[in-house]
């Protein structure tokens, strides 16, 4: 079972064996503590000697060559499982947000499983070549896992887990609440039971502006601020002025978050380009920016992140040149046309031509024949 250690104060934090970096929000880090249950291979209780023994035996056929190949997998093939395995849909959000961490950070979170910065998960060196670590981590831990993952209660009609699922997010139970908090150490549960004034006053703010009634609209006279006649709100708002004098003094403002560009976008979008300046790092897209386009991310977009990678994949004018780099299949091509040559009568060619003058004159038609005559 993970738990909440620790908060990330600063960017330099030593990470302890088994531990991987939570993002909260922007101002929020903490440590992530899985449990050692499956590290400790030599002392698994529940192993079947018969079925060891055979495990052996196959395992000592094959070299250790082959078992370094057969125990890599890629990225592409884990997430091709994902889709089979997990029915909830946040939960494969969930692993694959996990899998890019470990690829970018390269925590070794999940011992004795290893993940290289080409996004390959394999089995580190002391467990890689030890058939009874590998029999108790693939029959013993691994049908463990299973277990718990086919017992979590799922929505029949999407398929998605109680924390996952829109239905409980509309009815808010606390009962998902309380199993987490009682995996919060006592540092976290002191942080995030805080919360921003700036922040709270806003959100409030924002739905009184939402639930007014339309007679406190002021639609003619345009201002900063809506006119105020909830007492509520009034005080709010009073309370919000006082604050700005004071809060700039005594309250530290918090580092804003800085994303990291992580290499494994540039495979999952072939038009992704880096681009590294002084004030930070810009994603772009080269396709785009060669057509010349005026979308965002053009230009160059500071937002780097995947959601806004997939929201550029989806705009008209990438689509459009995405679909221009797609070679078209019922057209014929230049080389095609080219090697036609048309070949034509003289004597059609001259009626084409004959006809062609007489309805540029501005002719009666009945001349045509005559002026055919003629030419004969």
């Amino acid at each position: 079972m993970a738990k909440l250690v620790a908060v990330c104060r600063t960017d330099d934090y030593q990470f302890e064996r088994r531990q991987l970096p939570l993002t909260v929000d922007d101002n929020l880090k903490m440590v992530v503590q899985f449990s050692d249950n499956c590290v400790d291979c030599e002392h698994v209780r529940g192993i079947k000697q018969k079925e060891l023994e055979h495990f052996v035996q196959r395992f000592s056929r094959l070299t250790k060559d082959e078992v370094a190949v057969e125990m890599m997998v890629t990225s592409k093939d884990i997430m091709n499982l994902l889709t089979h395995m997990v029915p909830c849909v946040g939960c494969r959000r969930s692993v694959e947000r996990l899998f890019n961490d470990l690829v970018e950070s390269q925590h070794t979170a999940l011992e004795p499983l290893i993940i290289t910065r080409r996004g390959v998960l394999s089995v580190n060196r002391d467990s890689l070549f030890d058939p009874k670590a590998l029999y108790a981590l693939f029959y013993i831990h691994g049908s463990k896992l299973t277990s718990v993952m086919e017992s979590i209660p799922k929505s029949k009609k999407n398929k998605r887990c109680n924390l996952h699922s829109l239905e409980t997010h509309k009815t808010r139970t606390p009962g998902s609440w309380i199993d987490i908090w009682d995996l919060l150490a006592q540092d976290c549960r002191e942080e995030v039971v805080l919360v921003d004034a700036d922040g709270l006053l806003d959100t409030l703010e924002n739905y009184l502006r939402k639930h007014r009634k339309p007679d406190d609209i002021e639609s003619s006279v345009p201002s900063k601020r809506p006119r105020v006649t909830d007492p509520l709100h009034q005080e709010l708002i009073d309370i919000e002025r006082s604050s700005e004098t004071t809060t700039s003094v005594t309250t530290p403002t918090k580092p804003k978050k800085e994303r990291k560009w992580q290499s494994i976008w540039e495979t999952e979008f072939k038009w992704l380009r880096k681009l590294t300046l002084p004030e930070g790092d810009q994603g772009y897209c080269a396709w785009c920016r060669d057509k010349k386009k005026s979308n965002s991310v053009a230009n160059g977009c500071t937002n780097i992140q995947r959601s806004t990678w997939v929201k550029s994949k989806n705009h008209p004018d990438h689509k459009m040149v995405a679909l221009a780099k797609q070679p078209s299949k019922q057209q014929p091509t230049l080389e095609k046309t080219t090697d036609v040559h048309i070949t034509t009568h003289p004597c059609k060619e001259a009626q084409l031509r004959t006809m062609f003058f007489i309805i540029k004159a501005n002719l009666p038609m009945h001349l045509h024949t005559e002026l055919l005559n003629l030419q004969s």
